[in-house]
């Protein structure tokens, strides 16, 4: 996410978006442990930054932290746990949950617990649960593959999971 917001600050390719991303956060740390988000300089908790922003339409991407070490099932029962959370603030927002990027295939191997299968199983979980709450589902990981399924060798910084700002165009 942090490479979303660089891209629009530099091209405005997002508008006037409002980007409450943290380095290496992870869903477990936002629900269990209250970790914040940074909105205006003050630490919050990211349903308070969303209401305090006055934004409607929120697009949550977060998750790659967490499958590195969890199961699909617990990350995405903490998603639920934040949207429920931001829903309790913002009634009437409207959510978008953007799928993960996979990661670059070369590097499966040496990633431990996060792998392209893991991803393509929260990203078919996340599916199902923008079906079942009537959220909507922005699958930006398909057109960001290549042959084999990973991360395209054209979209990467890193030869790993980070993306550049070709893939910010596709996005």
């Amino acid at each position: 996410s942090d490479m979303l917001e660089i891209h629009n600050a530099r091209t405005g390719i997002f508008g006037n978006a409002t980007f409450l991303t943290e380095t290496s956060y992870s869903l477990y740390n936002c629900v269990k442990n209250n970790y914040g988000v940074t909105y205006n300089g003050q630490r919050m908790a990211p349903e308070d930054a969303i209401a305090a922003s006055g934004k409607k339409k929120i697009f949550i991407m977060l998750g790659t932290n967490d499958l590195v070490w969890a199961s699909v099932d617990s990350t995405v029962a903490n998603y639920k746990t934040l949207i429920s959370r931001i829903k309790a603030k913002v009634p009437d927002a409207e959510i978008y949950i953007t799928s993960q990027t996979p990661i670059y295939t070369a590097k499966e191997s040496q990633s431990g617990g996060l792998s392209n299968v893991k991803i393509n199983e929260y990203n078919e979980k996340l599916r199902d649960l923008c079906d079942s709450y009537g959220y909507a589902f922005v699958d930006v990981a398909t057109p960001l593959k290549d042959q084999s399924g990973g991360l395209s060798e054209k979209y990467t910084t890193d030869k790993y999971v980070h993306i550049n700002a070709a893939a910010c165009e596709v996005w």
